[in-house]
């Protein structure tokens, strides 16, 4: 991610969300499709977060067991319920919401690179150790896991 693009970031209009995917491949077919699919809930909070466009939502992914954060996006478009044509252009199609997004990083980093990272609002754990749709309500927080990236 470009750092001269961090001053443009303001803390209360910038998102931050941990997204954990069940496999690599979901995030390979969202990589080459830049759309994601989530559970209902987690959609729910990322759809409010995202406000009709008005907050930029940032999108921090893991493979769950994998030991690495994959990639960093940004969500481009509200939740979309209409179906898609070929279902293996959808990650998660089992789903059935799916929503824009657009792909800033598809980079393998290690847990340890970001392991320090304690969240208040998760018990002041890692990171690292966090369920599917965490936001990360500390902008501080956040822009130090884009500027790992």
């Amino acid at each position: 991610y470009d750092p001269f693009e961090f001053p443009k970031l303001d803390s209360k209009t910038s998102k931050f969300f941990i997204i954990k995917s069940d496999n690599l491949k979901n995030l390979e077919i969202s990589f080459k499709n830049s759309m994601w699919s989530s559970s209902k809930a987690t959609n729910n909070k990322l759809l409010k977060s995202y406000n009709k466009g008005k907050n930029r939502v940032f999108l921090f992914f893991s493979v769950n067991g994998s030991g690495k954060f994959c990639g960093v996006a940004e969500m481009t478009s509200d939740i979309k319920t209409d179906p898609v044509l070929d279902n293996s252009l959808t990650p998660n199609d089992k789903f059935g919401q799916w929503f824009n997004i657009n792909w800033l990083l598809f980079k393998e980093i290690p847990n340890r690179y970001f392991r320090h990272i304690l969240i208040p609002n998760n018990e002041m754990k890692s990171v690292t150790n966090s369920k599917n749709g965490l936001m990360i309500e500390s902008f501080e927080l956040g822009i130090e896991m884009l500027q790992i990236f």
